[in-house]
């Protein structure tokens, strides 16, 4: 179940690093290509969303901005749209509508959600270029971890 606001999630958990060192191995966008693994020194942000959302679209809106800052350091933004209550083409359309322009992945089976314990929504997970977790949460990253993830450092 996913609920919405960051109230469900403890705040000793919330933005901790988690899953040391594993790896969430081969995602696909709804089109069938590859997110991940994705090329060297790029971070990739998954922002776990859905059209009935109220506070999704207005996650979506903010990372969207972050993301332009930073895609020329190699930063990329993917939103992933859940399963529940709506389907792919549903979440496609509702997400190009608020200005996602780069891939899109639908969770169709909850891989995803499972795998990183996503259990509200909107949810930030970060990951290197091999899907190696460096964050998740109900809010983004401070910058200047990010900051850091796009220098190389991991200060996981």
């Amino acid at each position: 179940m996913l609920l919405l606001g960051a109230a469900a999630i403890a705040p000793a958990a919330a933005g901790e690093p988690d899953r040391a060192g594993t790896a969430l191995g081969e995602v696909a966008s709804i089109d069938g290509r590859p997110v991940l693994p994705a090329p060297r020194g790029t971070v990739t942000e998954l922002l776990f969303v859905a059209r009935w959302c109220g506070p999704c679209a207005e996650e979506l809106e903010r990372s969207r901005h972050r993301a332009a800052t930073l895609r020329r350091r190699g930063f990329r933004l993917v939103p992933v749209g859940v399963a529940a209550r709506q389907d792919a083409a549903e979440f496609a359309a509702w997400a190009r509508e608020h200005g996602a322009g780069g891939p899109l992945v639908y969770d169709g089976q909850g891989r995803l959600e499972r795998d990183l314990g996503v259990d509200q929504l909107p949810y930030h997970v970060v990951v290197d270029a091999t899907g190696r977790v460096l964050y998740r949460g109900p809010s983004a990253p401070a910058p200047e971890r990010l900051a850091r993830w796009l220098a190389g450092s991991d200060d996981r």
